[in-house]
């Protein structure tokens, strides 16, 4: 099932604690734009969904960006950075962080895919030169909890590749690389795996994915395969 933005089930502190303490994806991300993918970040750019901010803060501080999401988050950013609280799918908000060279997404296709026809027109009205996105490839133990889930929870929302998406550009570059999701306990990791799914931490939903998980793997932990790629807008 699709949501929108005002039906998230995840904080901003939800947030922090899954690439703080449980997974290692964001070094490995930051290291990885870095060393492969810097000269593609022409500014002013728009981080999507931006979180925390310190994927592109500990990146680029001198660059122009904007770190847009709809919950509030207080971690500071360079100077040259600003965040803005609201949707990508609003007109007025993007409207008004206008010209975008280049779009940042790091995990969001989620968030962002309750209307695919609204999707399409806001990626049109922000008309970046390019695209940088981040994304799970969803297989081996992640696509499995990704089946349960839907099977499952039904207002669950994983993070499932759209078909086509981004609308109008194609791509020129990918990277896969692998994470590490990791947790003390199975009750912990199921946790984090509902944070992933976008479902309610409650205790039965806790119960059930941890139970399903024990089936699957020896221990409270696993990797997650990803793929960060670089789109850039066809020609017309």
């Amino acid at each position: 099932m699709q949501k929108n933005d005002n039906s998230l089930t995840i904080s901003a502190g939800d947030v922090q604690s899954f690439k703080t303490t449980y997974c290692d994806e964001n070094p490995i991300i930051k290291q990885l734009l870095r060393e492969q993918f810097l000269p593609y970040f022409d500014e002013p750019i728009l981080d999507v969904g931006g979180g925390m901010g310190d994927i592109l803060s500990g990146l680029i501080p001198e660059k122009k960006v904007v770190h847009l999401d709809v919950l509030e988050f207080s971690e500071p950013v360079p100077a040259a950075h600003s965040r803005v609280t609201g949707s990508f799918l609003d007109e007025r908000t993007v409207q008004e962080l206008l010209p975008i060279q280049t779009l940042f997404m790091c995990h969001v296709q989620q968030f962002i895919d309750g209307d695919l026809a609204l999707l399409k027109t806001a990626l049109a009205r922000a008309n970046a030169k390019r695209v940088v996105m981040v994304e799970d490839l969803n297989d081996d133990t992640l696509g499995e909890v990704m089946r349960f889930s839907l099977e499952n929870f039904p207002n669950a929302n994983p993070e499932v590749k759209l078909e086509g998406f981004p609308y109008g550009y194609q791509k020129i570059k990918s990277v896969p690389f692998k994470a590490t999701l990791r947790s003390d306990t199975f009750e912990e990791l199921a946790t984090q795996c509902l944070y992933l799914m976008d479902v309610e931490v409650a205790k039965e939903n806790i119960a059930h994915m941890s139970d399903f998980l024990k089936t699957r793997i020896a221990t409270p932990e696993f990797t997650i395969n990803q793929e960060i790629a670089v789109y850039e807008k066809s020609q017309a």
